[in-house]
């Protein structure tokens, strides 16, 4: 055996560093003392199950807080661009966005129903109470103890680590519903709350690192994280819901038992399609206009209720000083503005990276609506959001 001239120190210092370098480039991705093995052995062994043709596990570990969907409306769209996303372009994080009531958590339910077979896991876990990442990744861990190996000898690894392992051991599907709970209040849109910074960190690691699974997440605010990765090409996609198409809305209006169904695109326009708040209205509706939707669209008014009023509420501490003040600008002017007209009007002399901060904030959190007129951007408020914002006036 030829002994090295070099010293262990030298080695350690100078020619490893070189090393683990080489091979993160040749690999795809960080590679050091400790990950090494982690990193090299699973693909190893997921191809020896491929070449020996074993049957794959399947286990689903829906969690209790997930909702039964005893009926679900329209969406088959939106369902199939997210399963050919997931299934066939082989995605490893996708996020979806939109306003508040728009089915956000129903569709992700849907989702994972319908593309469950294509997985060995299916695992189903709400943030809404703001657990800290250790938590979840421990939860995580727990339910894959039984059926894969999430330790190595004589290694010492974090839980990150160990769950790459067994997302690149295994075709998963995780989803994490209520992302929104672990975002700071009082800021722009996604910013993580103290404490809660690791869930930043590791969703990039999901995003960036090479493994066959998929990271699902529900989340009224656009992560910032998602706004750098993600793109029609990348395996990082976001995808913002709008409401209901015609038909699938007038079955909502038709199951509780609505009259006048002429007079239900009206209603649909003026809500936007959105589920939550079709249902809310209709039960207006039926309680005080005996379903009668004329006699209610004759009020010329926007209902909100006390559910979306309370859910808007929460939403609304949410946000930032400047983004409240370009929410009143908006809601105060009769036709869309530009962003130097809403800069002009604001009292407090925002700088131009301020208000554009603002509004790039405002819409992550689907609250404002961007038309392009002649080139030119200008922005509005969405009709329910500005109904919501009078109300604060006349009761402030």
């Amino acid at each position: 055996m030829e002994i090295s001239r070099y010293s262990t120190d030298y080695i350690k210092k100078m020619l490893a560093p070189k090393l683990w370098k080489l091979l993160s480039e040749v690999i795809g991705e960080p590679v050091t003392k400790n990950t090494l093995r982690i990193v090299i052995e699973p693909p190893l062994k997921v191809r020896s199950r491929q070449q020996h043709s074993l049957k794959p596990l399947q286990r689903k570990i829906w969690s209790d807080d997930a909702p039964e969907l005893s009926v679900f409306y329209g969406y088959a769209d939106e369902l199939n661009t997210l399963e050919k996303w997931i299934v066939t372009d082989r995605c490893r994080l996708v996020a979806l966005g939109g306003m508040v009531g728009v089915g956000k958590t129903a569709i992700a339910v849907k989702l994972g129903r319908q593309i469950q077979d294509s997985f060995q896991f299916v695992i189903w876990r709400s943030l809404r109470g703001s657990p800290p990442l250790q938590n979840i990744l421990a939860d995580l861990l727990e339910s894959f103890s039984d059926c894969t190996e999430t330790t190595l000898p004589g290694t010492s690894v974090s839980d990150v680590s160990r769950l790459m392992e067994c997302l690149r051991s295994h075709r998963c599907l995780v989803i994490l519903d209520g992302v929104e709970t672990i975002l700071e209040t009082s800021q722009l849109a996604g910013r993580y709350r103290e404490g809660y910074q690791d869930y930043g960190q590791f969703f990039r690691q999901i995003g960036e690192l090479s493994h066959q699974s998929c990271l699902v997440l529900t989340c009224s605010e656009k992560l910032r994280v998602i706004d750098l990765m993600a793109d029609r090409n990348s395996p990082v996609r976001y995808y913002k819901l709008d409401g209901l198409r015609k038909d699938a809305a007038k079955q909502i209006l038709r199951d509780r038992e609505l009259v006048e169904e002429p007079e239900w695109t009206s209603l649909i326009d003026r809500y936007e399609g959105n589920p939550l708040l079709l249902k809310i209205v209709a039960t207006t509706i039926l309680e005080i206009f005996n379903g009668r939707a004329t006699d209610f669209l004759g009020q010329n008014t926007t209902f909100l209720g006390n559910q979306l009023t309370e859910e808007l509420d929460r939403q609304f501490q949410r946000i930032s000083r400047v983004e409240i003040e370009v929410m009143y600008q908006l809601a105060l002017a009769s036709q869309p503005l530009t962003r130097s007209q809403l800069r002009e009007n604001m009292p407090s002399s925002p700088s131009s990276s301020q208000v554009t901060d603002a509004l790039q904030s405002l819409e992550w959190r689907s609250l404002i609506e961007k038309i392009n007129v002649g080139g030119n951007s200008l922005f509005t408020l969405r009709p329910i959001i500005k109904k919501y914002m009078f109300n604060r006036f006349n009761n402030n």
